[in-house]
C-alpha cells in the first residue's frame, strides 16, 4: 500500500471510545515504517480508507503516526509496513493507540 519493500501487518480495534486517539509506531525498533488507517469490516461496512502517513512530525527518524477522530463500537485497521524492507511480523514493529 504504501510503496515498502514487506508485506503489511493487519492490527485490528472496535473502539470503546468516542474521541481524538493517536496510533503510532514511535515506540518500534524499526527505523522507518509506513502506517495506513481504515475502518469498517470488508464486504459489510467497507472498508473505507481514513488516512495514511508515512513521516509523523516530531518523530525521531522515520517512524509513523495517525491521529483520528474515533467512534465508539467502530472497526479499525491499522496497515503497518516497514518501509526499508524488515519483516512486518517481527517483534521490532510496536503498534501504540494513546486516547487524547
Amino acid at each position: 500500500f504504501g510503496g515498502g519493500r514487506s508485506p503489511e501487518k493487519v492490527f485490528e480495534w472496535v473502539s470503546d471510545y468516542d474521541g481524538l486517539v493517536q496510533v503510532d509506531t514511535l515506540a518500534s525498533a524499526m527505523d522507518d515504517t509506513v502506517l495506513l488507517l481504515s475502518e469498517g469490516v470488508c464486504g459489510v461496512t467497507g472498508p473505507e480508507f481514513l488516512e495514511c502517513n508515512d513521516d509523523f512530525d516530531g518523530a525521531d527518524g522515520f517512524l509513523s503516526g495517525i491521529q483520528f477522530a474515533a467512534t465508539s463500537g467502530t472497526s479499525y485497521f491499522f496497515f503497518v509496513e516497514a518501509w526499508n524492507g524488515g519483516a512486518p511480523g517481527d517483534p521490532g514493529i510496536v503498534i501504540t493507540l494513546t486516547r487524547l
